[in-house]
């Protein structure tokens, strides 16, 4: 939740510039005139009325790419590999622009609205897709996408598309690759060998403080919890297995019950069984599971870095845990477990692209997007990098990646796709396992899938969003942290009477009336 929370307050800060943006019909092209200096010809397609473009490729451009993660030492050598893959086939070039973890709460939105000619970004719900959209952020595909990426346009679900549409409009190409809701504690597993906690399995919140008490008294110079300045995540995951939901992808902050007939929107403070939790919070602050400064700590690399042995985030992250591991051949052994009461896919539009309304070459960025996620070669150049030097292939077509600390697989998680993705080695056993029962949930009960259509529109709620969010970092965050001077009850009534004072009630009552629209339509 932690992102979610800082990231609405992204949506808001460049309002007045991508309203002006819109307002000179840049978010409306419809692709039918090459930005990138030549003309180009397009006969309708018999394949579903898309169409097939002859794109002029006659004149050298460069793509310019941002996306958020923290930048490897190894970059350059990516780039000056795969460029040479891209300009052979598409005669450009890609400058791949990082906007670090520490640094993007105050740089994305800066760089949407500054003019600089971005051509391909990356969007997310949570990082306010939608919003910026509305706001003109991004160029509509409707006509872009099927005509300079048909084969990426082929693969997309209809529930994709779906997801991507923004009144009437799609801003964003969504992932092709399945994410599902799956949130929960990753620990440290090697550091109990020989211990009464050998082999435990955390099933509950019980058990992660029987984890965090083993690991101060065996590792007293080790604070056991990842937690740095973006705040906790536990808070979400205490909600989703009780069976609370967010509302929408990038409304943050407001929960509904998945298990009642016409759920009912609320703040997290109105939960049953929020004093429990926040207490349980100033427990574990008392007994020094994390540190009492962690919201001025910037390392979001803990665990990978041995000063943490517990984090809150999802199975990618796990994988992610694993294959480091392996990598550096530490001997750290990582276990996770899903606290989601129900399973569910995240949207598509999770992980998604989007074409900048300052994008200089916006068909050549398209194609680009349409080789990278369509060729072998174009995409293991991309995600993995240099074979020999970055990652090596076994028999099996797995990739195995080479040095972690030089590079460890592209931070833009939108590119992976269904096909080419390879198998990591390194990665959890299970891991296939994992998904495979997933899918199985999902099809014996829709509790949480039918709910990850839904889009908020949040229109005319700009100021209250942008206070609440406030409220949230000020009051909440310190209060889940017991970091508050008035303890659970007094810091708990302070941050209702805030909640009020932001506008909370009008955001609710916004988020009711289309929630009761959407679970109509479900019943009918």
């Amino acid at each position: 939740m932690s992102n979610i929370k800082k990231a609405v307050a992204l949506i808001l800060a460049a309002a007045m510039v991508f309203a002006l943006a819109a307002c000179t019909g840049g978010g409306s092209t419809s692709g039918t005139t090459a930005a990138d200096g030549g003309s180009t010809s397009g006969t309708t397609a018999a394949d579903g009325g898309q169409s097939e473009t002859t794109l002029d490729t006659s004149k050298e451009v460069e793509i310019v790419m941002y996306f958020i993660s923290d930048r490897p030492a190894g970059q350059d050598i990516v780039d000056e590999n795969m460029n040479k893959l891209f300009k052979e086939k598409l005669n450009c070039t890609l400058q791949v622009n990082w906007i670090p973890w520490s640094d993007y709460s105050s740089t994305y939105n800066l760089k949407l609205s500054s003019g600089e000619p971005i051509d391909l970004i990356y969007t997310a719900g949570w990082l306010g897709y939608s919003k910026l959209a509305q706001q003109g952020a991004f160029m509509a595909l409707d006509d872009l996408w099927p005509k300079y990426a048909p084969k990426n346009y082929a693969k997309a679900t209809d529930q994709a598309k779906q997801q991507a549409t923004v009144d009437g409009h799609i801003y964003t190409i969504p992932t092709l690759w399945a994410t599902y809701i799956s949130q929960g504690p990753i620990y440290r597993t090697d550091i109990l060998k020989g211990s009464d906690l050998e082999g435990l399995e955390i099933k509950t919140f019980d058990d992660i403080e029987k984890y965090c008490d083993y690991c101060l008294e065996k590792y007293p110079e080790i604070l056991p919890m990842d937690i740095y300045q973006n705040g906790s995540a536990w808070d979400a995951m205490w909600a989703r297995q009780l069976g609370y939901q967010l509302i929408g992808n990038e409304a943050g902050n407001f929960y509904f019950n998945l298990d009642e007939e016409n759920p009912k929107v609320i703040s997290i403070d109105e939960i049953p069984g929020i004093e429990d939790f926040l207490n349980m919070m100033k427990r574990w602050n008392e007994k020094g599971y994390f540190s009492k400064t962690c919201l001025s700590i910037t390392d979001s690399q803990q665990c990978q870095n041995g000063k943490a042995f517990i984090r809150c985030h999802n199975i990618d992250s796990y994988q992610g845990l694993m294959i480091d591991a392996y990598n550096k051949k530490n001997g750290w052994e990582w276990a996770y477990s899903d606290f989601n009461k129900y399973a569910a896919h995240l949207p598509f539009t999770q992980d998604s692209v989007s074409v900048s309304i300052n994008s200089k070459n916006p068909e050549r960025a398209l194609a680009l997007w349409d080789l990278i996620t369509s060729d072998q070669e174009a995409y293991d150049a991309f995600y993995y990098g240099i074979e020999g030097t970055t990652y090596k292939l076994e028999e099996d077509g797995s990739a195995v990646m080479l040095d972690p600390d030089l590079y460890s697989t592209s931070g833009m998680w939108t590119v992976r796709t269904t096909g080419l993705t390879r198998k990591t080695v390194g990665s959890p056993a299970g891991w296939d396992e994992w998904h495979e029962k997933w899918e199985e949930m999902i099809a014996k009960d829709d509790t949480q899938e039918k709910y990850s259509a839904i889009v908020i529109d949040t229109t005319g709620l700009d100021t209250e969003i942008a206070n609440v969010t406030d409220v949230y970092n000020k009051y909440w965050t310190p209060l889940e942290l017991a970091l508050n001077t008035n303890g659970v009850e007094g810091g708990l009534e302070e941050f209702r009477e805030q909640l009020k004072i932001a506008g909370a009630d009008k955001i609710k009552e916004a988020y009711q009336k289309q929630l009761d629209e959407y679970v109509a339509n479900l019943k009918k």
